[in-house]
């Protein structure tokens, strides 16, 4: 895909889209010397783009409590997936029941107990969506 410079229709710039390791697509200017490109182009293919590491990152939530910082690494990888989880049950839920899920993602937000979420590691979603229908898993 050949392109030109904003201004200078004189200047052709070679673009390259790059696959970045979350699936999404980066574009660089290729127009260089292969020494200058391809440690970028390395990089690129070996990160997230900058909306997947806010996902994962999730700096909205609030820091989760705990004895040490592995046990909160843990809890967080954890609390993300389930956070992904429900994203994914967000898109597919009809327009009405949108409202729900957005409870839902309050309730992963307010989680901040790191030990609840290791102990729900397989049951996290669930437990949360029976608190937000208003049932209990008994």
């Amino acid at each position: 895909m050949r392109s030109t410079i904003a201004g200078d229709g004189r200047m052709p710039m070679k673009r390259m889209r790059i696959r970045m390791m979350c699936g999404h697509w980066a574009v660089i200017d290729g127009d260089r010397p292969y020494r200058e490109v391809a440690p970028q182009v390395r990089a690129i293919e070996s990160s997230k783009c900058a909306a997947c590491r806010a996902n994962i990152v999730e700096p909205h939530m609030p820091r989760l409590w705990a004895a040490d910082a592995a046990e909160r690494e843990r809890a967080e990888r954890v609390r993300s997936l389930t956070w992904r989880r429900a994203a994914v049950l967000f898109k597919a839920a009809p327009a009405d029941e949108r409202g729900r899920f957005r409870r839902l993602f309050e309730r992963v937000g307010r989680q901040t107990d790191a030990s609840w979420w290791i102990a729900h590691e397989r049951d996290a979603l669930t437990v949360l969506a029976a608190e937000v229908g208003g049932e209990r898993l008994d």
